[in-house]
């Protein structure tokens, strides 16, 4: 049987796990146990074309428009060769693209579109993004230089 001394000892101590550590401090709880909502979707292809084709077909909007007709979307900066900021204006997401080299005639593009309403919009998005970038790696086979 607990003595009134340990069991004054224990209340002390719950009560002391909620109460602040500083005077004048708050204690942050959590409201939710749940997983955070994953509001990006993160696309990576490799293809078998140039940085620089690769990058231009990207920045120049008559040659995305070819590959990638209608997309809603206004560069915000970019930096030769190397990635790309660009405001998606419907649902005004953002979009960070990023470029690398992977030998003379080869390169990768990551595209990060990220601030997506929620777990539909990533679906889709993700697809979207696959189908894009299939076009384009189609588009720059189609129109290898000889």
């Amino acid at each position: 049987m607990a003595t009134g001394k340990s069991t004054r000892k224990a209340v002390a101590k719950r009560t002391a796990l909620k109460r602040p550590l500083v005077k004048g401090t708050a204690v942050k709880r959590s409201a939710s146990k749940r997983a955070p909502v994953k509001r990006s979707a993160s696309v990576t292809r490799a293809f078998q074309a140039n940085l620089e084709r690769v990058y231009t077909a990207f920045h120049d909007p008559r040659l995305r428009e070819i590959w990638l007709p209608g997309a809603p979307m206004q560069v915000e900066r970019s930096t030769d060769g190397k990635s790309m900021t660009v405001t998606w204006t419907l649902g005004n997401s953002r979009v960070e693209v990023s470029f690398k080299a992977d030998g003379p005639n080869s390169s990768a593009v990551e595209v990060e579109h990220s601030k997506l309403s929620g777990a539909e919009a990533v679906a889709a998005q993700k697809a979207y993004w696959d189908a894009g970038l299939e076009r384009l790696n189609a588009w720059l086979a189609a129109a290898r230089p000889q």
